[in-house]
């Protein structure tokens, strides 16, 4: 599928991408939680990299709607984690009503990772 999330942070040193979906009906239906996969691309100041991340859409359906709570309440944490829970990406909105992002994503072959975490202002998930 065509489609990507990305946060919107307006700084070229803070940037998180989640892109190149591969979604398997055939999987969903047979209720197998390896149904889909994408390509994370993170950047933290000085760090970047990415990797890929295995997930049963129902997760990250769960981690949109998380996010789209916070945008309403402004308060609130969203996760996306991956099936194997080595992968994940969080975003928190804290007592100073900033965003802060965090995760930890592997390469394709889980040898080499990148832990991150960034703040950026509230405006990323409006």
């Amino acid at each position: 599928m065509n489609f990507e999330y990305s946060l919107n942070t307006n700084d070229e040193k803070k940037k998180l991408i989640i892109r190149d979906f591969s979604i398997s009906r055939e999987d969903i239906c047979l209720g197998n939680p390896y149904n889909s996969s994408a390509i994370i691309e993170v950047v933290s100041y000085n760090f970047k990299g990415e990797g890929s991340m295995i997930f049963d859409i129902k997760h990250y359906n769960k981690f949109i709607s998380e996010l789209k709570d916070m945008r309403t309440k402004m308060r609130g944490i969203a996760i996306f984690r991956d099936v194997s829970d080595r992968s994940y990406i969080q975003m928190e909105i804290n007592k100073y009503g900033r965003i802060v992002v965090s995760g930890l994503v592997f390469d394709d072959i889980s040898e080499q990772s990148l832990s991150f975490s960034f703040e950026t202002d509230q405006t990323a998930i409006a």
